[in-house]
């Protein structure tokens, strides 16, 4: 498949047959700053496994692309978000979400390429620089009040859930006892733990990863690595399944 909307969005999503924000293309500073009064040292996210940070980043983003496929069919913004939740699953899916800015201008194309760039920040940029993205969920958050002001209500409700669940399940351990990240990167985050209507346990992460991986056509992504190119990079066990 390519990637199509979680179903809690469509709920959830108060969608408008037009653009109500303001999108200055000569002043897209605030969109990559962190909101006022958000110190990284207290957010919830801080005590979670990165790839439950990346999780967050991704599943509020995915807010943004859904509101604006409405005015833009390309598949790109989609295409992005598939290989972000495989590449979180583990990185060799896909090697880059960067995009040319130039193909990307306008009021509604020009937010769909800051969706992919915060991507890309959260799962490559981050993990290069060895620091974690901390920043990425609060950035994408304040992208979804800007964009989606009219579901914004349900937006933060949605959000809270997530946060909660995550850490129920998925607290970094304590670095003593996990000194080079082996637990915690075991520590697999499918897709489908955001929704809040599906009921969630750990010991499901591993099934419900493999039946996301399962549901992916490669072929159809050009941001995914083909299973073959996988194999030849080293990739051990079989690509596009986790159990």
């Amino acid at each position: 498949m390519t990637w199509s909307p979680p179903r809690y969005l469509e709920a959830y999503d108060a969608r408008t047959n037009e653009i109500r924000y303001v999108w200055d293309e000569a002043d897209l500073r605030w969109a990559y700053t962190l909101p006022e009064g958000v110190d990284l040292e207290s957010v919830p996210w801080k005590s979670l496994v990165d790839a439950a940070v990346c999780g967050l980043t991704i599943a509020t983003l995915e807010w943004v692309v859904f509101r604006l496929s409405a005015f833009d069919p390309d598949p790109t913004p989609g295409n992005a978000i598939e290989a972000a939740w495989c590449a979180n699953i583990d990185r060799r899916y896909s090697e880059s979400l960067e995009f040319n800015r130039r193909e990307w201008i306008g009021p509604v194309r020009s937010p769909l390429l800051t969706c992919m760039n915060l991507l890309h920040e959260a799962l490559f940029e981050s993990l290069e620089a060895g620091t974690k993205p901390l920043h990425c969920p609060a950035l994408a958050a304040q992208l979804v009040g800007h964009i989606c002001a009219d579901s914004q209500a349900a937006f933060a409700s949605w959000r809270q859930k997530a946060i909660d669940r995550l850490g129920q399940f998925y607290r970094a351990p304590d670095p003593i006892l996990d000194l080079y990240g082996e637990i915690a990167s075991r520590m697999v985050v499918p897709p489908q733990i955001f929704d809040p209507d599906l009921p969630f346990d750990l010991d499901q992460a591993p099934r419900l990863a493999d039946e996301f991986l399962r549901s992916v056509n490669y072929r159809s992504n050009p941001r995914l690595v083909s299973p073959e190119q996988m194999r030849q990079e080293g990739y051990e066990g079989t690509p596009y399944r986790y159990l």
